[in-house]
């Protein structure tokens, strides 16, 4: 198994749940709100594995990333989607904006954190790691919402 399994797991969740949120209808305003949901959640574990386990050891290993800049926009976007309507029209024109926030962070964490941690560990060190972030992603899950 990967190293990074967990993580871009969690990549193709949010990516799934992009998706379904673009297929609904505009009075779909229940299943939006649900997905608001499982996106916020799923967010939240990942800037938990990204923060406390992949980020220090990227940093450890010297490479230095963008990616994390992407975290407090996110954060923001997300507070004002709480503020709105599902119904009101800035609803789904704000989920947009998350969407690509998410999307360029997914890109740049692949290519830049995940692919170079993955060619600058050796095995022990990538399979340390792979321990770590399971670990982390299973306290999170089973943590009580």
């Amino acid at each position: 198994m990967s190293a990074f399994a967990a993580i871009r797991d969690g990549h193709e969740r949010l990516r799934a749940l992009f998706d379904r949120f673009e297929g609904l209808g505009p009075r779909s305003h229940r299943e939006k709100r649900e997905i608001l949901h499982e996106v916020r959640a799923e967010v939240d574990l990942h800037r938990a594995l990204d923060r406390e386990v992949l980020y220090p050891e990227a940093r450890k290993a010297g490479i230095a990333t963008d990616a994390e800049k992407g975290h407090p926009i996110v954060d923001r976007l997300l507070a004002e989607l709480d503020e709105l309507a599902v119904e009101d029209r800035w609803f789904s024109a704000v989920f947009a904006v998350l969407r690509e926030n998410v999307e360029e962070h997914i890109r740049e964490e692949q290519r830049d954190v995940l692919a170079e941690l993955d060619r600058r560990l050796n095995p022990p060190e990538r399979e340390a790691l792979r321990r770590a972030i399971e670990e982390r992603h299973e306290s999170a899950r089973s943590a009580p919402c």
